[in-house]
């Protein structure tokens, strides 16, 4: 993993300008730029951290396992994509739902013939 040191100094630098620390009584004195420069690769490290769940969570969708024989009887012949031989129908894809049913291509399913599940992207 690289981080961009000099985007890291600019920050640590900015936080010394920016933050002043009690000393003893009415002394007030910068913080120390070791202090800040700790501050500013933390954040590096988080920032990081959270673009690498953010892509993770990325990688799966959640959507609707609509059985073929359900999309010919009710003669809608668009797949978007075939899972273990079924249709398989992302959340984004999904026009108005309830609690007994979706409605997808202008058609209703019942939740009930459908399975919900996680596919990889």
């Amino acid at each position: 993993m690289k981080y961009n040191r000099s985007e890291i100094m600019k920050k640590a630098w900015e936080m010394r300008k920016l933050s002043v620390r009690n000393l003893k009584g009415s002394k007030w004195e910068p913080t120390p730029f070791a202090e800040c420069l700790r501050r500013a690769w933390k954040e590096a490290k988080e920032a990081v951290r959270i673009a690498a769940m953010v892509a993770e969570s990325k990688k799966y969708e959640w959507g609707y396992i609509i059985p073929l024989w359900l999309l010919k009887e009710k003669e809608i012949c668009r797949y978007d994509r075939i899972v273990n031989g079924e249709c398989f129908i992302p959340e984004s894809k999904i026009e108005r739902s309830t609690k007994k049913a979706f409605r997808v291509y202008g058609e209703w399913f019942p939740m009930s013939q459908c399975d919900y599940i996680k596919v990889a992207v």
